[in-house]
């Protein structure tokens, strides 16, 4: 049976050309990972809500800025982009630098981007001036002064819009070109992570973040958040109440930058995102127990409630308790931990049950930012990796009693 070959025009011929000749340019020195870490999210995935994975309003890079609906907004980021770069300097960043990074850019992308090098590169310049600017525009609440308090809740609203189709999965920036423009416009490339990032994530993100200071290192976030969006899983992922010692033995790369070449179709991963498809509302219960949940003493939590009811049908699964079922017939109190998703624990003294769990925030914007979170931790995930992420959002899906209505 034959297939139909990608190249099957001579312009898309002559762009292949020009991507190996640029591949072999490259220092010999400089790595190359291809494990994709921007992807598209599988039709059976976004048929859920397709809404929460492709843009509504802006597009930025390859896979969705050519959609006729955001022409308009196309040419906003234009202006912007002008208003920060004049023409020939851009045309001297994308010829002596960008040019170059082309290979490593390309890798980042779950597809074939049959696009021309100099379109792609700018097509990454002005969304990456656009994005900057956009990230500027925010200011860590405790330095706004009372008075501009109110103002910033009005604005609150149409920015948290934006910033829906910001953080989503297809819409990412590598951060590669974003640390080179942001050396092209002289600023200090070294607060992209701390600043940028960082007040994005913490003005949007539905989880607190991790405060430790290597997430708000340059080196550090550089070799581990390929993009915004896995900078903020970075941060939910690692909060923890208590740093001790061994945490900083822990060895990120294993879980999520292991240098497999990662497909996002594969079967265990459009397993785990289909059980999780319906988060907010909506999910599916967890088929089997994982990492994180398997660490908790189902047998003696279900055992509290099912002893008060023994008609109720054994499943081989762990079907998640509801919050009512756990607070009325259980009797199990809930608190909140001082930490993260890492933190979740039952705790047991004398004959009182307390669930210990991490604080959200629910937003306009929740829905879509978890979502992508989830798409993200799956499309970059080996099969030895543990979805944390994904665990715990199944986890309060069910406890919240949406597993069965996704």
């Amino acid at each position: 049976m034959t297939t139909e070959s990608f190249i099957n025009n001579p312009e898309t011929e002559k762009r292949w050309l020009i991507q190996c000749t640029n591949s072999f340019k490259l220092d010999k020195e400089t790595a190359i990972d291809f494990s994709p870490y921007i992807c598209q999210v599988p039709k059976t995935i976004k048929e859920s809500k397709i809404q929460s994975y492709i843009p509504q309003k802006i597009g930025l890079g390859p896979y969705h800025c050519f959609r006729p609906e955001f022409f308009v907004t196309e040419r906003h980021k234009l202006t912007i982009a002008k208003n920060c770069m004049d023409f020939s300097e851009v045309q001297h960043l994308i010829t002596e630098t960008l040019i170059f990074f082309e290979p490593i850019i390309r890798a980042q992308y779950d597809k074939f981007l049959d696009i021309d090098t100099h379109a792609l590169c700018w097509i990454l310049t002005i969304d990456s001036l656009y994005l900057l600017h956009f990230l500027n525009s925010y200011i860590p609440y405790q330095e706004i002064d009372p008075e501009g308090r109110s103002l910033a809740q009005e604005k609150d609203s149409e920015r948290r819009s934006l910033a829906q189709d910001i953080i989503m999965l297809e819409n990412q920036i590598p951060c590669v070109v974003l640390i080179e423009i942001q050396m092209a416009l002289n600023q200090p490339y070294s607060k992209l992570f701390k600043d940028l990032f960082f007040n994005f994530c913490k003005a949007h993100s539905p989880l607190q973040l991790s405060e430790k200071k290597k997430f708000r290192s340059f080196k550090f976030c550089k070799a581990r958040s390929p993009h915004l969006l896995a900078y903020m899983h970075q941060l939910i992922v690692n909060n923890r109440a208590i740093i001790e010692e061994e945490e900083e033995e822990y060895d990120d790369s294993k879980c999520y930058f292991d240098g497999y070449n990662r497909s996002f179709e594969d079967h265990i991963v459009v397993k785990v995102v289909k059980n999780i498809a319906g988060i907010i509302p909506g999910g599916d219960i967890v088929e089997k127990p994982m990492s994180l949940m398997s660490q908790l003493p189902w047998d003696h939590i279900t055992g509290l409630i099912t002893k008060e009811d023994e008609n109720k049908p054994q499943i081989e699964e762990i079907e998640i308790p509801s919050v009512t079922e756990l607070e009325e017939i259980a009797k199990v109190k809930f608190k909140l931990t001082e930490g993260g998703i890492r933190d979740i624990k039952f705790v047991e003294e004398g004959s009182e049950h307390t669930f210990y769990l991490p604080q959200i925030t629910l937003n306009s914007d929740t829905e879509v930012i978890v979502r992508n979170l989830v798409a993200y931790e799956a499309a970059t995930a080996s099969p030895e990796s543990s979805l944390e992420l994904a665990e715990y959002v199944d986890f309060m899906c069910g406890n919240c009693g949406y597993h069965k209505r996704c």
